[in-house]
């Protein structure tokens, strides 16, 4: 198959046209899931402590732990247990305040999905 777009000639076989085909498409009629919300997605305030704040390789990255309660989810667990402690590992170039208590939302139907209310506050701040 050739085909021209802005006076350029481009050919493809029609096994690599259909593919490209479908990677475009998918693309465009996909949206990104870490940037969809959706009007049903109800979101929960908690109150999250970073504890466990270790540099984990040279360039320095530092790993930690985020804890916090969950008590509004309504997630389980394969078991069928309602999941109300959410303890989940990160990193971050910069190293936070070991024992910090940050306020942050998560979705009431997935408590691992959150995001911070107020600012992260590192050992570098100057404030």
């Amino acid at each position: 198959m050739t085909f021209t777009l802005n006076n350029t000639l481009f050919s493809l076989k029609k096994r690599e046209f259909s593919r490209t085909f479908w990677g475009i498409v998918g693309l465009l009629l996909c949206p990104d899931p870490q940037k969809t919300v959706r009007a049903e997605d109800i979101w929960c305030e908690s109150v999250a402590v970073i504890s466990d704040v270790e540099q984990i390789d040279e360039l320095p990255t530092y790993g930690y732990s985020l804890s916090y309660r969950a008590p509004e989810s309504t997630a389980l667990d394969k078991y069928g247990n309602k999941i109300t402690e959410i303890s989940q590992f990160s990193t971050n170039a910069r190293k936070p305040i070991e024992g910090q208590k940050i306020k942050l939302r998560y979705l009431q139907d997935e408590p691992i999905i959150f995001e911070f209310v107020d600012d992260l506050q590192y050992e570098d701040d100057d404030s």
